[in-house]
This record gives C-alpha cells, sequence and structure tokens, in this order.
C-alpha cells in the first residue's frame, strides 16, 4: 500500500528542522572542526534525499519549482567517492539551499492541508438515532432540521437500560436488531453536536455500521454505543 505523500513531506521537514537545530549558534569553524556536528548533519541530509525518493514522480512533477532531483542525489554529491566530505559545500547547502526547501514544503504542506479541509468540510454523514436520543430537547432541533431521514435498522445490537445514565443506550447482541431513525446528509457541525451529547470521553464511542432502511437500502452509518 502506498504511504501518504505526507509522511514523506514531515520526514523530510523534521530532518531539515533538526539540522537548523544542530547548527543554531554555530559557526562554519565550528561545522568544520566537529566529526559529530558532521556526521549528524549528513545523516539528515541522507533522510532528505531518501524521503524524496519515496515521493511519486507525478508529485515531483507538479511542484518542480523544487530541484527533488539535486536533493535526493546531495549525499553523494558532497562525499567524495573516498569517503572525504565537502564541508565547504555542506555547510553552504546547509545555511542556503535547507532554508528554501523548508520555505517551499511548508508551503506545499499547508496546500495538502487546506485541499483536505475543503474536501472534508463537504463530507456528509449518517447518524442512527434511537430511543430516548430522539428525545433529547437539543437533539430533537437537530433532528427536525435534519432535510432527509428514513425509518431503519440496525442488526447485531441491542438497546438496554444503563441505570448509570438514566437513560437506554445500545451495546453490541448477535441476533438482535434496533429499530431507529437514519438521518441522512449529517454535516460535520451537526455531527459534533451529537459527539458533544453522547460524551464520547466517558460514556459513548462512536462506531461505523450497517442499517437497513425501510426502502430495503444499506446504508452507511455512525451509531453510539456505551463503553
Amino acid at each position: 500500500m502506498k504511504k501518504d505523500v505526507k509522511i514523506f513531506l514531515n520526514h523530510i521537514l523534521e530532518s531539515i528542522e533538526l539540522i537548523e537545530e544542530y547548527t543554531k549558534d554555530k559557526s562554519e569553524d565550528d561545522f568544520f572542526t566537529s566529526k559529530f556536528l558532521q556526521d549528524a548533519v549528513i545523516r539528515r541530509i541522507e533522510i532528505i534525499g531518501e524521503a524524496i525518493k519515496n515521493l511519486p514522480m507525478e508529485f515531483r512533477n507538479k511542484y518542480n519549482q523544487i530541484p527533488w532531483k539535486e536533493f535526493a542525489g546531495m549525499r553523494d554529491i558532497l562525499i567524495h567517492k573516498y569517503f572525504g566530505v565537502d564541508l565547504g559545500l555542506t555547510w553552504e547547502v546547509v545555511k542556503k539551499d535547507i532554508p528554501k526547501l523548508k520555505e517551499d514544503i511548508l508551503k506545499i504542506i499547508n496546500e495538502l492541508k487546506e485541499k483536505e479541509w475543503n474536501l472534508n468540510k463537504n463530507k456528509k454523514y449518517n447518524v442512527f438515532a434511537y430511543g430516548e436520543l430522539m428525545k433529547k430537547e437539543r437533539l430533537l432541533e437537530l433532528i427536525n432540521r435534519v432535510p432527509k431521514m428514513i425509518k431503519g435498522r440496525v442488526y447485531n445490537y441491542e438497546r438496554f437500560f444503563d441505570e448509570t445514565i438514566g437513560y437506554y443506550g445500545a451495546r453490541k447482541k448477535e441476533g438482535s436488531y434496533i429499530g431507529g431513525i437514519i438521518l441522512l446528509d449529517i454535516t460535520d457541525e451537526e455531527l459534533e453536536i451529537f459527539d458533544d451529547y453522547e460524551d464520547l470521553d466517558v460514556y459513548y464511542i462512536r462506531e461505523k455500521t450497517t442499517a437497513v432502511g425501510e426502502d430495503g437500502k444499506k446504508y452507511d452509518v455512525y451509531i453510539y454505543l456505551r463503553k
């Protein structure tokens, strides 16, 4: 399975930030005289190169303002065939090329986050509502404004009276079913109302399951189960 490009971008960003940390308040002379510092920086440049090699070519072509190929082979450029390190070139990369790479990587990460947010903000969900859930004032107000809903059932669950909270909850039980209403096209904002009311940290977990509507169709839904 292919990894998300954000994983590799974050590896690159992490290595850049570590290089910045290693070389903070350090002079070129400090770098030239510290094998430890040289090894740490070269290792992070190597990780940057390996992460870049894992980015799909299509992605690299899209963001071709970054010299991916040069960064991917940077370690080999810095280390000569007889294992001599070009310290002057390495320091130049640290002070000139790495800051620009960081700036470009941050822009890409922010762009990807914005695209992901725009996709998610339009995402819709279905929620299976049952029993006491449909009698609570705030949730009833929400349910009444949901434009689409249908009666349905979820199988292999049962309702039970939970004395600790004073109303019915749901839990898994083979061979049983719960009747209720499938609320369709719930927004993120509306889903948060359910989450807040059901107090997911203390009492409930939200689980994905399948409900069968009275129209015979199957719907992917969220159901709230007692912990």
